[in-house]
């Protein structure tokens, strides 16, 4: 039995892992169908989801309107923490790895960068 059949998911991370701030919009949607096709063919991989590697700095709203509006996925994932995205389709997650920091601290640091953003709007 796969781990489809067991009920994950699978989800694209790029066709070779760049850094899709130093990238053009043309190789940022490259680097992204590259790697949905790969899945859609080789898995039939649905929710379509992407993880952007390293972070979602630098990618601007013309790439979230091309693949949303071609169907190539269905939501993303930045590393925002816990803030809100300007694109409603693009959640941001909790990077773990980079930091000797335990995952207490992370999540920690987490909540009150969120909580002093908060702040912020409400003034």
């Amino acid at each position: 039995m796969s781990l489809v059949d067991q009920g994950f998911s699978i989800g694209g991370h790029s066709h070779d892992h760049p850094l899709y701030s130093t990238l053009s919009l043309a190789e940022q949607l490259d680097q992204t169908r590259k790697s949905m096709n790969f899945l859609g063919t080789r898995f039939a991989a649905r929710p379509k989801t992407f993880a952007f590697p390293h972070s979602d700095n630098g990618v601007t709203d013309a790439f979230f309107a091309a693949v949303f509006s071609e169907n190539l996925l269905d939501v993303s994932f930045g590393t925002g923490g816990l803030v809100t995205h300007f694109h409603p389709r693009n959640i941001e997650r909790i990077g773990m790895e980079k930091t000797p920091n335990p995952a207490s601290r992370i999540l920690a640091h987490q909540f009150m960068r969120a909580t002093y953003f908060r702040f912020r709007k409400v003034k």
